[in-house]
C-alpha cells in the first residue's frame, strides 16, 4: 500500500513550521492549532446613523436608505436661488414684446406661446401664403401660380424619368453587343483549335511527340466546347433580360 507524501508548511500565526499530508487544492497559512476562529455578529445594525451637517456645523441621525448620504440635514439643507427656481425673460420676435416663462432645460424659444403659430409651415410654403391673406367669404384664397409652379414641377420629373429611361436603355444594348462579342470571340478560337487538330490528326506519320500533342489539344479542344456552351446561356439570358428594358 502506497504511503500518502508529507509536504513542510510554514505557520504565519504560529511563525512555526509543520507538516501534513499531500492534498490538492490552495495550501493553508495557518497550522490547524494557530488557525483563527470565525466569529459571527449577529448584533443587528441601527436604522439610523450619525451624520455632520455642515450649514448647521451640528451631528444628526440619518435614517438608513439607498443612495449617497446627504452633507446637510433637512432643517439646513441649501435652497435653490431665485435665478434656478423662478422665471426668466425673455424677448418675442414676431409680438415684438419681452415675456415670462419658468426657467427650463434646453434650447430657448424665439417667440411665446401667443405668437409662436404664425411660423409654423404645415401644408408647405402656398399654405402658410394663403394663410396669410385675408378670407373672401370664409374661404381661404386660391394662391395665383401656384398650378404653373405645380405643373413645371412634373414636367421636370417626367423629363428626369425619360432620361433615366434612355440611359437604361443604351446601357441594356451595350451589355448586349458585349456578350455577343465576347461569344463570337471565344467561337473563332474553338474554330482555330478545330482546324489543328484536324491538321495533326491526318498526318500520315505521326511519332509519340505527336501523338502526345493531339491528345493535349484534343483535352483543350474538350473545354474549350464546355466553355462555349457556359457562355451560350449567359448571353442567351443576358440579351433575353436586356431585350426586355429595351422593349419597354
Amino acid at each position: 500500500m502506497l504511503m500518502a507524501k508529507k509536504v513542510k508548511l510554514f505557520c504565519e500565526a504560529g511563525q512555526h513550521t509543520w507538516m501534513r499530508e499531500s492534498q490538492r487544492g490552495k495550501r493553508p497559512k495557518n497550522c490547524p492549532k494557530h488557525k483563527p476562529e470565525l466569529v459571527i455578529d449577529n448584533k443587528p445594525k441601527s436604522k439610523t446613523k450619525r451624520l455632520y451637517c455642515e450649514h448647521g456645523d451640528h451631528h444628526w441621525l440619518w435614517p438608513r436608505r439607498g443612495g449617497f448620504e446627504p452633507k446637510n440635514c433637512p432643517e439646513h439643507k441649501p435652497v435653490k436661488s431665485a435665478s434656478e427656481t423662478e422665471y426668466v425673460d425673455l424677448y418675442c420676435e414676431n409680438g415684438k414684446h419681452t415675456w415670462s416663462r419658468q426657467r427650463q432645460r434646453g434650447k430657448r424659444p424665439v417667440n411665446c406661446p401667443l405668437h409662436s403659430n404664425s411660423t409654423k409651415t404645415t401644408g408647405g410654403l402656398g399654405a402658410l401664403k394663403r394663410r396669410s391673406q385675408p378670407k373672401v367669404n370664409g374661404k381661404e384664397p386660391i394662391l395665383k401660380g401656384l398650378g404653373k409652379i405645380k405643373a413645371k414641377r412634373r414636367k421636370g420629373l417626367r423629363n428626369l424619368q425619360s432620361r433615366y429611361a434612355a440611359r437604361r436603355k443604351e446601357q441594356a444594348q451595350e451589355a448586349i453587343d458585349t456578350a455577343v462579342q465576347r461569344y463570337e470571340e471565344a467561337m473563332e478560337e474553338e474554330r482555330e483549335l478545330f482546324l489543328k487538330l484536324d491538321r495533326l490528326e491526318n498526318m500520315k506519320l505521326k511519332n509519340p511527340k505527336t501523338l502526345a500533342k493531339i491528345d493535349a489539344l484534343r483535352d483543350e479542344h474538350q473545354r474549350k466546347i464546355r466553355k462555349l456552351n457556359n457562355m451560350y446561356s449567359g448571353a442567351h439570358h443576358t440579351i433575353a433580360s436586356h431585350r426586355k428594358i429595351i422593349n419597354a
